[in-house]
Parts: C-alpha cells; sequence; structure tokens
C-alpha cells in the first residue's frame, strides 16, 4: 500500500515535472508573459508538493485509535454489521476503519479509497 502510494507520488511528481519543462520551453514574447508562466510554474509546482505531502500523512494520534475503537466496540454492542466502507487514501484514515472494523470482527470488508475524500484545505 506504501509503495503503491509511493509510485503514484513518483509518477505525478515525474508528470508536473514534465509539464513545468515543456512550460518553460515555450517562448514568451515578453518579459510580463514570462513572468506570468513563472508564477504559473511556481504555483504548480508548490500544489504538486502540497498534494504530496498530504498523501505522506502520519499515523492517527493515541487518543483517534482509543476512539475509533471505542466507536467500533459500541457498534458491535448495538449490532451493525458493515458491508463496505469508503475512506482517502490518508494513512490515518485507513488505519482507522481498521479499528473501528477490528470489534466488528469484519477485517475481511472491502474498503473503498479514493483521493476524492482527501482532506482539502481552502485557505486560513
Amino acid at each position: 500500500l506504501a509503495e503503491d502510494r509511493a509510485a503514484a507520488g513518483l509518477e505525478r511528481e515525474a508528470s508536473l515535472r514534465e509539464a513545468l519543462e515543456a512550460t518553460a520551453r515555450a517562448e514568451a514574447t515578453t518579459a510580463e508573459e514570462r513572468d506570468a508562466t513563472r508564477r504559473d510554474d511556481d504555483a504548480r509546482l508548490r500544489n504538486a508538493r502540497d498534494e504530496l505531502r498530504i498523501a505522506r500523512t502520519a499515523a492517527a494520534a493515541a487518543e483517534g485509535r482509543a476512539e475509533a475503537s471505542a466507536a467500533g466496540a459500541l457498534l458491535a454492542a448495538h449490532g451493525c454489521e458493515i458491508d463496505a466502507v469508503y475512506t482517502s487514501w490518508l494513512t490515518r484514515a485507513i488505519e482507522t476503519a481498521w479499528l473501528v472494523l477490528t470489534p466488528l470482527d469484519a477485517l475481511w470488508v472491502s474498503i473503498h479509497k479514493t483521493w476524492r475524500l482527501n482532506e482539502r484545505m481552502y485557505g486560513a
């Protein structure tokens, strides 16, 4: 799983680097256009680095792990059954899903991961 994410990150970084190099090769006719192109390239590179940093997240905190296990125990006590789990690719989200599924004895359940569920920051 970690190797797949690392490979996906490297592929994304390589494709972004190629796109940036292609942009850099494009001729800008004026100094203003060159400056605008440079700013766009810098913004794209920052965004790519942010995406890679988000993908490499730390594990869940001890308090979060305890809460997830307690939630799983509560679901098991009430007889809840889980058919599928949908989560982001963030390490702590996947770990949380496992911790909830463990008391339910449902580690066999499909865990569907998508980047679309990754947390986002839209400004401060």
